[in-house]
């Protein structure tokens, strides 16, 4: 296999007869990833931040993939973070999959982790600090 890094973008070309990369973009940030808060399935858009960081994410994977991604190989999550972070990185025509949806943190949806962990009695054990990592 070979590697190609670009700007900190890597991809690994498949040495079995062909070229194929799974490239891989997380959303930007929303008021919640800055708060600390676990977003899971709750929709929401991203921050000022997180459209220029999908603004400059678009640019990197252009510099390392210049001649880009066929248009029915991009997808995203029907959440709006996903999605906006799609078109703002230049794949306005991506397909929308909801089997990639992010996770439903169900009871810990929208606490941050020191909330979290206030609420089930671990305050203070294995290191949660109430920190985003």
């Amino acid at each position: 296999m070979s590697e190609q890094n670009v700007n900190g973008t890597v991809a690994v070309e498949n040495s079995r007869g062909g070229n194929g990369f799974l490239v891989l973009l997380r959303h930007g940030q929303t008021v919640w990833s800055e708060s600390g808060q676990h977003t899971g399935r709750t929709d929401i858009p991203l921050t000022a931040v997180g459209e220029q960081q999908a603004a400059d994410a678009g640019r990197r994977l252009r510099e390392a993939f210049p001649e880009g991604f066929s248009q029915s190989c991009v997808f995203s999550s029907p959440l709006k973070r996903a999605c906006q972070t799609a078109e703002l990185a230049g794949f306005a025509d991506h397909g929308v999959l909801d089997g990639i949806a992010e996770w439903d943190y169900g009871r810990a949806e929208g606490r941050t982790r020191q909330q979290v962990s206030e609420a089930s009695g671990l305050n203070g054990m294995c290191g949660v600090t109430g920190r985003a990592r």
